[in-house]
């Protein structure tokens, strides 16, 4: 059939503006990548009242896809159905991408004392450490408790090899949620915010690889298997800065090629973010201060961790305990007291 005919025979069926077209378009959405011809059996089969037959259907398709080459995009006449700035946003009404805009999760101006501890790894924990980190909490009364990821293992689910002697995932999440329920009524804070660490991320990817379809629901997303809503706290993922006052925190997976500096962590996450930084991830605390060209003090800190320091996997390194506290005034400015714990005493 020439291209005229068929340009004729679907201005006749007036497709762009008629229920047909949105079916089109629906289908055209729903089945993104697949053959004109797959889709127009869709069509047919599901609408037959507007298509009577798949040949139909396919013109259809074609038609609203753009497939008639430049005899056909000189004959036909799109209508504007965008205005204002939708329009000016995408004036050629270009499919809709699978993309999710990159925001800081930021804590509003309400916190002013901020406890920050990560990298517990339940039920690798450290009792004396997190003894340690409670006392001290005691005393500072933070209205807000910040867990920078890495609270719970999810040793079961990792892609390395795993002990056979240590809890299965089902314990594990019962006596991580023992522990944070225990911190939670011990500390007493405001508001407690948990951001998803590489640890936690194991969930995610495990369910993703072995069972896609349930990720949907919500009865298995994290939150609710770990029962956060119950506990009062609030859940941090897909990789987001974290921003409390004017202090960017990470975790330190965010990057995807490691960060490695010979000076020390905090230095080479300054050469990275090159401004003010906090971060988790690698069980050590250290600090590094360099002023900008105009004299603006920047600096990055990365605090230690709260889990066993020698473990099967990796018993020599250069892990230490501890957390750290953020002050802040109104207008977002801090102070950050990173501490060290040496043999469950705070330095």
């Amino acid at each position: 059939m020439g291209v005229l005919k068929v340009v004729l025979k679907e201005r006749e069926a007036n497709i762009s503006d008629s229920p047909k077209g949105i079916l089109v378009l629906d289908y055209l959405k729903k089945y993104h990548g697949y053959g004109h011809k797959t889709i127009a059996r869709a069509l047919h089969t599901h609408h037959p009242e507007h298509f009577d037959s798949v040949e139909q259907a396919r013109n259809a398709v074609r038609y609203y896809n753009g497939s008639f080459g430049e005899a056909k995009r000189k004959t036909r006449k799109l209508k504007k159905t965008h205005n204002g700035d939708e329009h000016r946003a995408n004036p050629y009404r270009i499919p809709s991408a699978d993309h999710k805009e990159y925001k800081p999760y930021v804590l509003d101006k309400a916190a002013r004392k901020v406890l920050i501890i990560s990298d517990v790894h339940v039920p690798f924990h450290s009792v004396s450490a997190l003894t340690a980190v409670i006392d001290r909490a005691k005393e500072y009364q933070p209205d807000t408790v910040f867990i920078n990821g890495d609270f719970m293992d999810c040793h079961h689910l990792s892609r390395f090899t795993k002990d056979p002697g240590t809890r299965h995932f089902k314990q594990e999440l019962e006596i991580c949620r023992e522990i944070l329920d225990m911190l939670l009524n011990e500390i007493a804070p405001t508001r407690c915010v948990w951001k998803e660490g590489n640890h936690e991320e194991r969930y995610q990817i495990y369910m993703a690889n072995r069972a896609p379809e349930l990720l949907e629901l919500d009865h298995f997303n994290f939150e609710t298997l770990f029962g956060l809503d119950v506990l009062g706290v609030e859940w941090v993922d897909e990789k987001q800065i974290v921003k409390i006052g004017n202090l960017p925190i990470i975790h330190g997976h965010e990057y995807v090629r490691s960060v490695f500096s010979p000076v020390n962590v905090a230095k080479g996450y300054y050469t990275k973010a090159k401004r003010s930084v906090m971060v988790s991830h690698h069980h050590q605390t250290s600090e590094h201060t360099d002023p900008d060209i105009l004299g603006s003090v920047m600096t990055a800190w990365s605090i230690g961790c709260l889990c066993d320091l020698n473990p099967k996997y990796m018993p020599l390194n250069r892990w230490n305990h501890g957390f750290a506290e953020l002050n802040l005034s109104s207008s977002g400015n801090f102070k950050v007291d990173n501490y060290r714990i040496d043999r469950g005493n705070i330095l």
